[in-house]
């Protein structure tokens, strides 16, 4: 009875030894990529094992097989390495520890906040570090590096942190290919009070991003942007209840100075009449047609 159950693991060992055991990584139809060692393949799956794990794929989920020698083991010693090895080029790059950075990337998502009081809180906290070491060199390497997706709260950490670095490149960041990022350079544009660049941010009115077209409504009445009216007339005039509403607000705020105890026009109407009697002490102006826009609609970034 011995002889016959050590005959029987000895086939059975024979067996798993003829079965084929490449390392390859499966590309999956979707996208993924899994490293591992075949073990076993069907007419309809096949089977590999992930580290210390056997995953099974049906043949139909995969797109292509790829031979090399990435088993999909953990190699907790090489990981820690790349690590400590990144980590030092990193405080090489930026003069910020691991702990630094940690900390600014910590507030930066905090920014994400609704809370003017959360906002202006961290922006206390990151003025005050960046008087004990300079930010700007980590926060443009993670312009760079991080998701688009934080690229917003990043942008306004620079502008909080180094206001006359970010400035120059703000029309870069403007025509970002992520739209919350064109919107928060718009507002930068605002806030900083350049009031020369109005006729680049009138261009937001006709990004393709409502959040986009309406904050360059709100930047260009924060701007005193008067050469902007016709625009914003033509603005005015689209479908969009939105758009055209915060268009209205910002003529509004616009031409507070020149409304009297009568106060604003009622329509759009009584704005373009308005308008026809002032047009002349305005020397610059622009139309909705004129404007190039940020980008072009097919460079928006897709978060897939």
């Amino acid at each position: 009875m011995r002889a016959k159950w050590i005959l029987v693991c000895a086939s059975a060992m024979l067996v798993l030894a003829a079965l084929p055991t490449t390392a390859d990584t499966i590309h999956l139809l979707n996208g993924a990529t899994i490293d591992g060692k075949v073990i076993s393949e069907s007419a309809d799956v096949i089977t590999l094992r992930v580290g210390e794990r056997t995953v099974v794929y049906r043949k139909s989920e995969i797109d292509r097989r790829e031979e090399n020698e990435k088993t999909g083991h953990f190699d907790r010693a090489a990981a820690l390495a790349r690590y400590q090895e990144r980590d030092k080029e990193l405080t090489e790059q930026t003069g910020l520890t691991a702990e630094q950075r940690r900390t600014v990337r910590e507030l930066i998502l905090g920014l994400k906040s609704e809370e003017r009081g959360v906002r202006n809180d961290i922006h206390q906290r990151l003025v005050a570090m960046q008087q004990q070491a300079d930010l700007y060199p980590y926060l443009e390497l993670s312009m760079r590096e991080m998701s688009h997706i934080l690229s917003p709260w990043v942008l306004e950490a620079m502008f909080v942190v180094a206001p006359a670095r970010v400035l120059p490149v703000l029309p870069v960041y403007a025509a970002h290919s992520y739209n919350g990022t064109r919107k928060m350079a718009l507002r930068l544009f605002a806030e900083a009070g350049i009031g020369s660049s109005w006729e680049f941010v009138a261009r937001g009115l006709v990004d393709h991003y409502r959040e986009v077209q309406i904050e360059a409504a709100k930047s260009l009445a924060a701007l005193g942007a008067k050469g902007a009216t016709p625009a914003l007339l033509d603005l005015a005039a689209l479908p969009d209840v939105y758009v055209s509403g915060a268009s209205l607000e910002s003529l509004q705020a616009l031409w507070a100075d020149s409304l009297g105890e009568s106060g604003p026009p009622q329509n759009l109407e009584e704005w373009n009449a308005f308008w026809g009697a002032r047009v002349s002490s305005v020397p610059r102006t622009v139309r909705l047609a004129s404007l190039e826009p940020l980008i072009e609609p097919e460079s928006e970034y897709k978060n897939e």
